[in-house]
């Protein structure tokens, strides 16, 4: 994300300094502590879900001829 960020916007001299700033380390929304561990975890569990219906949706489709 740093790096998309940087290349977006050009910031590569600043890029360093953005992943050691603790805005990593909390949630957007809530401005909680909300570790990286976790956000991954979620985004995984979200993209199997997301995955599964789409996976799903094709098998009905196929079902249809």
């Amino acid at each position: 994300m740093v790096d998309t960020l940087c290349q977006a916007f050009d910031l590569d001299e600043h890029r360093d300094t953005l992943m050691q700033s603790p805005a990593w380390e909390s949630n957007s929304k809530h401005d909680e502590p909300f570790e990286l561990a976790t956000r991954t975890q979620i985004l995984d569990k979200n993209y199997l879900a997301h995955k599964i219906d789409i996976e799903k949706a094709i098998t009905w489709l196929r079902h249809l001829r």
